[in-house]
């Protein structure tokens, strides 16, 4: 996954995300969460930087953004093949 590209929550039903607002979205900005110390599993055999990844989505429904942890989304088109896709529209519309 990385910025650009275009996602949705993978698990809550798309009946209610549209409803929402938040069928898709596009990622625009990673960080990492670190719940609180009572919400966390045992990682004491982790190594390197603890917590989760989080995306901060833009939901093409509301316009607004909101955090969601990755592992919650699934990438429907890349930032690569949006780009194509784009070139090739433009490509075909020149007369």
């Amino acid at each position: 996954m990385k910025i650009g590209d275009i996602v949705k929550i993978n698990d809550i039903e798309e009946e209610s995300l549209a409803k929402e607002g938040r069928l898709m979205g596009t990622v625009i900005e990673f960080d990492l969460y670190n719940p609180p110390r009572e919400m966390r599993e045992s990682r004491a055999y982790m190594t390197g930087p603890r917590g989760e990844i989080m995306a901060k989505v833009l939901w093409s429904g509301t316009q607004q953004t909101g955090w969601v942890l990755q592992k919650r989304l699934d990438v429907i088109s890349m930032q690569n093949e949006q780009a194509m896709l784009y070139n090739i529209n433009i490509g075909n519309n020149k007369e």
